[in-house]
């Protein structure tokens, strides 16, 4: 819609309104709410995530058990990564974890079977349909064919929340990219 328009995205963990606030920001978005009174914050969705592993993994594809599943070797984005903390949180004590720079670094990495990790599933997506990566989860139900599954190879609630400064007044540009952000939370891969 706007051609011409001048962005600047930053990735950080640390404070999100210290970077809006220097680089005279529009809109934040963040995996956490901006809890600052001055900022008006909404979550627009969820993201749901997949564990998948490479198509060639013949350990995962031949034998989808939860303890094979948790002895792989674990892709993760980088450690300023929300997936790199949610990663930590649900691997036992002593798993072997990577650290890619990024997440389409760590993609990548599972695509040549170096390991397993959980990804976007809007990031996957073309990569599954192609055979390129499984879902250790689906491989992991057919082969127990359980309703009850692990919590542990599961990632939910990977929230997403726009914010920004309430005495900025909202411009025709900033409405068009918040009602793009409302529509893809409403696709089917963000929830």
């Amino acid at each position: 819609c706007y051609p011409k328009l001048n962005y600047n995205i930053n990735f950080t963990i640390t404070d999100y309104t210290d970077i809006y606030e220097r680089n005279n920001g529009h809109l934040i978005i963040a995996s956490h709410p901006v809890k600052e009174k001055r900022y008006l914050c909404e979550k627009v969705g969820e993201i749901s995530c997949i564990l998948v592993a490479s198509s060639e993994n013949e350990s995962i594809i031949n034998n989808p058990t939860l303890e094979n599943i948790l002895k792989q070797n674990f892709i993760t984005p980088s450690t300023t990564s929300i997936l790199h903390d949610f990663s930590l949180k649900k691997l036992p004590k002593g798993a072997s974890i990577c650290t890619f720079s990024s997440a389409q670094a760590a993609k990548k990495a599972i695509i040549a079977n170096l390991g397993i990790g959980w990804l976007p599933s809007f990031m996957v997506e073309k990569e599954l349909s192609e055979g390129l990566l499984v879902s250790a989860r689906e491989l992991y139900l057919k082969n127990i064919n359980r309703e009850n599954e692990p919590k542990s190879i599961i990632i939910e609630g990977l929230s997403t929340y726009l914010a920004y400064h309430q005495d900025r007044p909202i411009n025709k540009v900033m409405q068009a990219c918040i009602q793009a952000l409302r529509e893809v939370a409403n696709n089917d891969n963000i929830t």
